[in-house]
C-alpha cells in the first residue's frame, strides 16, 4: 500500500496534492489507518506552512507554483482587488487580480468559502502593510494570528478548526479594512462623485453636456472628428465639451480632475453621430487608493453601462421637447394621430420612465447603499453592500434582462427616428417654406402604429413580470407612473393568451 502512496506522489509536484492524495488513500484503508497517521501531521505541516505564510505574511515562498494561491504575473504590483470577488465558479485564473486561487490544487475537502476566505486575507495583510496608518498596528496582530495558526491540529483532515481560525482572522482585518476605506479615503465622498456623474444624479450636468454636443453634432461633423480635433477647439471637442459644460454648472475643480470623458469611436462610418457617441461614451474614474479594492474594472464597466443608458434616456428627452420648441408656432392645435399628439404619447413614456429611473431605482437605492454603509462594521459588509447596489440598479433599470433590454431599446430608437423624421420637416419649412403636415401622413400613421405595438409589448411585458416578488414592487411603481390614467391599457390590442411565447420569453 505503501508503494502505491509513494508511486503516486511522484507524479504530483504540489504539496496540496499530496495531501489529497494521501487522504484518498487514508479513507480507503480504515484498517490501515493507524499505520498511515506517521504521515498525516508531515503533509499537513507542508500545507499549512504555505497558508499561514499567506494569511499571516501575505508571503507566497512559492517557486514551483505548489500552493493554490498564485500570483499573476501579467498584473501590476498593487491590484489586490480579488479582495472583492468572491466566485462561485472554480475558475483557475481571474485575469483582473494580482492573485488569484487555482483550484486545480485545492484539495476537495476544502470548502469554496474557506478557500476564498484564505485568498481575502493575504490580500488584505498585503493592503493593510502598505498603509503607514494600519502598519504599525498589524504587527502585533501578526503574531498572534501566526500563533492561532499554530495551534491549529495537524493529524487531521477535518477543516472545521481551520475555517473557525479563518473566520476569526478574516473578521479581524475586516474591521480595520473598513476603518482605512471609510474613515481614512473618504468613501461616501467617492461614491457621491459616482453617482453625480455615472449615475445621473447631477442632471443639470447632463442636461448642459447634451445641450453642447448636439450643438456640435448637428453640424454634421464624425465622431472620429471631433475625437481628433485639438483640445483648444471647445465647439468640436467632446470632452472640452464635457468640461465646458462642468464649468457652466459649477462643478469643483477638485472633483472634475478625477474624471476622465472617454470616447471609443475608431471610425466614422454612415452612423449618425448622435448616436455613435451616445452609444461609445464612457467616464473613467481616478481611483484613490486603497478604493481600487472596491471599484474594480468590472464594476466601473457596470457604472459605464449605466451611464450610456441614462444619458440616452436623457438626450430622447432633451429631442422630443426641442421639437415641441420648433412646433408650437406651426401647429396650430394638435390633431388626432397627427405628429404633436404622437409627440405628447411618446414624451409621456420617456419622461415617465425616465423619472422612475432616477427616482425609483437609483435614488432609493442610494439611500440603501448610503445606509447600510453607515451601519457596517466590517470591510465584507461595504463590499456586500456595493455589490448588491449595484445590482439591484441594473435589475431593476432593465439592463440584465435580454428581451426587456432590447424591447425598451426598439421603443426608444423608434422615437429617435420620428425626431429625425420631425427634425427633417422642419428643417424644410424653415430653409425652403415647405409646410409641416399637422394631420395624418402614411408616414406618422406608421411610427404610431409601431409605438402603440412596443409600448403594448412592454407594458404586457411589465404586468406580466409585477407578479413575480422579486420585480413587484419597483415594477409596480413604474407601471403606476406610466398607466395612471388608464391611458395605454386602454388601448393595448395584444394579451398575454395571443402572445404567450414573446412574453414568457420575458421570464
Amino acid at each position: 500500500m505503501l508503494h502505491i502512496f509513494i508511486d503516486r506522489v511522484k507524479s504530483e509536484k504540489s504539496s496540496c496534492l499530496v495531501v489529497e492524495i494521501l487522504k484518498s488513500v487514508f479513507d480507503s484503508n480504515i484498517h490501515k489507518q493507524d499505520q498511515l497517521m506517521h504521515l498525516v501531521i508531515p503533509a499537513n505541516d507542508t500545507l499549512y506552512k504555505h497558508i499561514t505564510d499567506w494569511v499571516v505574511f501575505g508571503c507566497l515562498p512559492n517557486p514551483n507554483s505548489e500552493f493554490f494561491v498564485q500570483l499573476n504575473k501579467e498584473q501590476p504590483e498593487g491590484l489586490e482587488s480579488t479582495i472583492t470577488i468572491r466566485s462561485r465558479t472554480r475558475n483557475t485564473k481571474k485575469k483582473t487580480s494580482r492573485y488569484f486561487i487555482n483550484y486545480t490544487l485545492v484539495p476537495t475537502y476544502f470548502s469554496i468559502q474557506l478557500v476564498e476566505r484564505i485568498l481575502f486575507m493575504g490580500n488584505s495583510i498585503l493592503v493593510l502593510g502598505k498603509s503607514d496608518k494600519t502598519r504599525a498596528g498589524l504587527a502585533g496582530k501578526q503574531q498572534e494570528f501566526f500563533s492561532r495558526m499554530q495551534r491549529l491540529p495537524r493529524n487531521t483532515f477535518r477543516t472545521d478548526s481551520l475555517s473557525e481560525t479563518m473566520e476569526e482572522l478574516t473578521c479581524a482585518v475586516g474591521k480595520d479594512l473598513h476603518h482605512l476605506v471609510v474613515s481614512e479615503t473618504d468613501l461616501l465622498t467617492h461614491l457621491s462623485i459616482i453617482k453625480d456623474f455615472f449615475l445621473g444624479g447631477r442632471g443639470e450636468l447632463f442636461h448642459e453636456f447634451q445641450s453642447i454636443i448636439s450643438q456640435n453634432l448637428s453640424k454634421k461633423t464624425s465622431m472620429m472628428d471631433l475625437k481628433m480635433l485639438p483640445t483648444k477647439n471647445v465647439r468640436l471637442n467632446i470632452k472640452e465639451c464635457f468640461r465646458l459644460a462642468s464649468s457652466r454648472v459649477q462643478v469643483q475643480e477638485h472633483i472634475l480632475q478625477k474624471i476622465e470623458v472617454i470616447v471609443t469611436a475608431t471610425d466614422s462610418g454612415k452612423a449618425d453621430a448622435m448616436e455613435k457617441y451616445l452609444s461609445e461614451i464612457g467616464l473613467n474614474l481616478k481611483q484613490e487608493w486603497p478604493l481600487h479594492i472596491l471599484f474594480t474594472q468590472e464594476s466601473m464597466d457596470g457604472y459605464n453601462e449605466m451611464f450610456r443608458f441614462l444619458l440616452q434616456v436623457r438626450g430622447l428627452q432633451m429631442q422630443l421637447k426641442l421639437i415641441w420648441l420648433e412646433t408650437r408656432q406651426i401647429f396650430r392645435v394638435p390633431i388626432p394621430n397627427g405628429p404633436a399628439i404622437l409627440r405628447i404619447q411618446m414624451t409621456y413614456f420617456i419622461d415617465n420612465f425616465q423619472y422612475y429611473l432616477q427616482a425609483d431605482v437609483l435614488e432609493s437605492q442610494y439611500g440603501i447603499l448610503i445606509e447600510g454603509i453607515e451601519k457596517s462594521e466590517t470591510f465584507d459588509h461595504i463590499r456586500l453592500c456595493l455589490s448588491k447596489f449595484q445590482s439591484n440598479i441594473m435589475v431593476q433599470s432593465f439592463r440584465t434582462n435580454p428581451s426587456l433590454r432590447d424591447g425598451i431599446q426598439q421603443l426608444m430608437d423608434l422615437c429617435t427616428s420620428y425626431c429625425k423624421h420631425m427634425n427633417y420637416l422642419i428643417q424644410q419649412y424653415h430653409e425652403h417654406g415647405i409646410p409641416v403636415c399637422e394631420g395624418r401622413s402614411s408616414t406618422i400613421d406608421e411610427f404610431t402604429t409601431n409605438f402603440h405595438r412596443k409600448v403594448e409589448f412592454l407594458y404586457a411585458a411589465f404586468r406580466r413580470l409585477a407578479g413575480d416578488p422579486q420585480f413587484g414592487v419597483y415594477l409596480g411603481q413604474l407601471l403606476l407612473r406610466l398607466d395612471y390614467n388608464s391611458y395605454f391599457s386602454k388601448y393595448r390590442s395584444m394579451s398575454l393568451s395571443q402572445h404567450p411565447s414573446i412574453i414568457g420569453s420575458l421570464t
